[in-house]
């Protein structure tokens, strides 16, 4: 159809149908009252007043001529908008083509080079390095898409909200984190001597080394929501629709990012999922890398220095 929306007072409808002598091919539907006044072929064909049809012609062949103009700007502007659409979506798909390629050669460097010198106690000494340069890629893959940086979760408009709801947000995680651990030691025979609150004995880890250690994390911890919310959740979000445009890219990058704690211990791996599950919420909420950092840090450091999950692993 020619003419598709709402019809102002006076306006006419059937025009072009009533001009061409052929059958109406769309409808029109009263949303209110209205009086409709209904012109009959038969006013062509009044032969003493032959000037009357002829400026009934004109003038209905005006109308029409309007119409194909203004439904000729609606189209190509909704083609245009179309395009710009599908060029939008093309980018952000060679961005997360590019995004899983590196995020490939990431596990595998983890993988061949845990089981090289698998001796080693903290295999943090591997993984911050290869995150690190993982999230290089990222950046560089980012500035390359020609996409502001804002796209990706990479801004500081209010950042001070974003903190304070993200703290806000992490008090009932914390306490939830609390309550598997009693769960734990109330019902697992070979933690009934262990500490609700551990403090890290469980690691006999001196004062210095804790803080040292929590300055680590702290410093680490931006790196990986950066590389899975920023670079895998964002990419998705726009690439991705359909009726779970929200949950799949929260899902998958979620599972991404458990997916790269496996090395260090499927049980972490399993044990960070839920609470990724909120980050990718909340990253989807504030569409910002700081709050999510925030989060992250206090919920990390809370659950594997304070709480102690380290002693179950």
């Amino acid at each position: 159809p020619l003419c598709i929306g709402n019809h102002r007072p006076g306006e006419l409808f059937g025009d072009e149908a009533f001009l061409m002598k052929n059958p109406h091919f769309y409808s029109v539907r009263a949303i209110e009252n209205v009086k409709l006044l209904k012109l009959d072929g038969k006013i062509f064909r009044i032969s003493n007043k032959p000037p009357l049809g002829s400026r009934l012609k004109g003038n209905l062949g005006e109308s029409v001529a309007n119409k194909m103009r203004n439904s000729s700007e609606i189209l190509v502007q909704a083609l245009q908008d179309q395009i710009a659409n599908l060029k939008i979506r093309v980018g952000f798909g060679h961005f997360l083509a590019t995004i899983m390629i590196l995020f490939s050669i990431y596990a595998f460097l983890l993988r061949i080079i845990g089981n090289s010198i698998s001796n080693l106690s903290d295999t943090a000494v591997i993984s911050v390095p290869i995150t690190f340069l993982y999230a290089i890629g990222i950046y560089w893959a980012m500035v390359r898409s020609q996409f502001p940086l804002s796209a990706f979760g990479l801004t500081l408009q209010d950042w001070k909200k974003r903190v304070a709801e993200a703290i806000l947000w992490s008090i009932p995680i914390l306490m939830l984190i609390v309550l598997v651990k009693w769960i734990l030691i109330q019902f697992v025979p070979s933690m009934s001597n262990d500490y609700v609150l551990d403090f890290s004995r469980s690691r006999n880890m001196s004062t210095s080394t804790l803080i040292f250690s929590i300055l680590a994390y702290a410093v680490f911890t931006p790196i990986q929501e950066f590389s899975f919310r920023c670079g895998i959740q964002s990419s998705l979000a726009i690439f991705y629709s359909g009726s779970h445009s929200v949950l799949f890219p929260i899902f998958f990058a979620n599972l991404v990012f458990s997916m790269g704690h496996i090395h260090l211990s499927t049980l972490l791996a399993f044990l960070v999922f839920p609470p990724g599950l909120f980050w990718g919420w909340l990253f989807y909420k504030q569409k910002s890398l700081i709050g999510i950092s925030v989060s992250h840090l206090i919920v990390g450091v809370f659950g594997y220095y304070i709480v102690g999950f380290k002693s179950i692993m």
